[in-house]
């Protein structure tokens, strides 16, 4: 398992739901908390190491004890809107302005296979909807504005001929 770039076909499919939570799904979540932190991001989608399946690691900290692991990660809510600058361990060095809700409502199950309910604000609500939008194959530059992704052009054209060598 590694962490995978753009424009790897797997960045652009839907990510399948977990069926059950089994002994393979909690190594993949060991694996890809693993890889988020040697890469120093604060979340990972499944699709960015190769894994077609809906699950997202977040650690907002660093920090062992604020691993958050989100199998068939749903938002059911959300509101308020901020614009802050973001950036994807999937497009190295690129960065920019995205809208995303402040505050959202997430239902996802955890390790245990117990469906839960949480909400999540600030950065962590921007993690999950970055990391959910992964799962449905929305690529974070298509959250740029027209004159961002022109800006980043000549990067994302890098990436494209880095990947077919």
């Amino acid at each position: 398992m590694k962490l995978l770039f753009y424009p790897h076909p797997i960045l652009k499919q839907k990510a399948a739901p977990i069926k059950e939570v089994t002994e393979e799904t909690r190594r993949v979540a060991a694996a890809m908390l693993e890889i988020m932190a040697q890469n120093k991001g604060i979340g990972l989608a499944g699709n960015q190491v190769g894994y077609p399946f809906r699950i997202v690691v977040i650690n907002l900290t660093g920090e062992k004890k604020n691993d958050l692991i989100l199998v068939n990660p749903r938002i059911i809510s959300a509101e308020g809107e901020e614009i802050c600058e973001e950036g994807c361990l999937s497009f190295p060095e690129i960065t920019g302005k995205i809208a995303r809700a402040k505050k959202v409502c997430v239902q996802f199950t955890d390790l245990a296979g117990k469906q839960l309910t949480a909400e999540a604000e600030d950065l962590l609500a921007r993690a999950v909807q970055h990391e959910v939008d992964h799962l449905d194959a929305v690529l974070f530059i298509s959250r740029l504005s027209p004159a961002e992704k022109q800006a980043f052009r000549t990067k994302l054209k890098q990436l494209e001929k880095k990947y077919t060598e």
